[in-house]
C-alpha cells in the first residue's frame, strides 16, 4: 500500500504510505526522474532518469520499496534520455531511449543493457508491453507513429501510423485492442492487436499524454 513518486525538479522519488497519506522516505535519484515502473512482485521501483534540457540523462535508478533504500544506479552507457519503462518480468525491464531512437532490454539484476532494438523513429517515448504476442508498443511523437517491436526476434516488425504526437499507450489484460493518446490531435485510438486497424478515434476533453488500464481490463 505504497504511492511511488518521481519529482522531476528535484532529482528524487517519494514512498507515500497510501493508509496514513504519510511520505515515509524521500531517496535520490539522478537528474529529471521522468517515469516509475513497479516490479511484477511489488516490492522494487525502477526510475528513468531523463535529464535536463542542457545535460541529457543516461541512468536508471533502483529502489527497494519495503526497506525504503537505493539499491543501485544502472548506466545505459550511450543510450541517452531514458523514459518509459515498463518491466517485462521479475529480472528485465524495456526501456525507451530517446537519443538512440530505439528500446533497450535492460537487466535489472546484473545492472547492464542486454539489446538495444532500433525504433529508427523520433522522440521514442513511451512503452507498452504485450506479453502474449512477445511485443512492445512505442509511441514515438516526434514521426507521428507507432513502432510495433518484436521482441523475440529483436526488430522493429512494423511502424503504425498515428495522429499528430502520439505519446500514451497502454494493453489492457485479456482483450484484443490497445489504445494509444494523440496528444496534439486531442484524441485517444483503440487499435486492434492483430491486423492494427483502428476501430475507434475518440476525443479527448483535453491534451491526453497517458494512458493506462484497470486489472479488469
Amino acid at each position: 500500500a505504497t504511492l511511488v513518486v518521481a519529482n522531476k525538479a528535484e532529482a528524487t522519488a517519494s514512498l507515500i504510505d497510501l493508509a496514513s497519506g504519510e511520505v515515509v522516505a524521500t531517496l535520490p535519484t539522478e537528474n529529471g526522474p521522468h517515469e516509475v515502473g513497479i516490479s511484477p512482485d511489488g516490492r522494487l521501483a525502477l526510475f528513468t532518469n531523463y535529464g535536463q534540457r542542457e545535460a541529457p540523462g543516461r541512468t536508471l535508478t533502483l529502489i527497494d520499496i519495503p526497506e525504503a533504500r537505493v539499491e543501485k544506479t544502472i548506466d545505459l552507457g550511450p543510450h541517452e534520455r531514458p523514459h518509459g519503462v515498463e518491466w517485462i518480468d521479475g529480472m528485465r525491464a524495456a526501456v525507451t531511449v530517446e537519443d538512440s531512437r530505439a528500446l533497450a532490454i535492460v537487466d535489472v539484476t546484473r545492472g547492464s543493457v542486454t539489446a538495444v532494438i532500433g525504433t529508427d523513429q523520433d522522440i521514442s517515448h513511451m512503452v507498452a508491453l504485450d506479453a502474449a504476442r512477445q511485443r512492445a508498443y512505442v509511441t514515438s511523437i516526434g514521426s507521428r507513429s507507432v513502432p510495433i517491436i518484436d521482441r523475440a526476434a529483436g526488430k522493429r516488425q512494423r511502424n503504425l501510423p498515428t495522429p499528430d504526437a502520439a505519446e500514451g499507450v497502454a494493453v489492457p489484460p485479456g482483450g484484443q485492442q490497445f489504445w494509444v493518446t494523440n496528444r496534439a490531435a486531442y484524441t485517444h485510438n483503440v487499435i486492434e492487436r492483430e491486423s492494427f486497424e483502428v476501430l475507434a478515434e475518440l476525443p479527448a476533453a483535453g491534451f491526453p499524454i497517458r494512458a493506462t488500464a484497470t486489472p479488469a481490463g
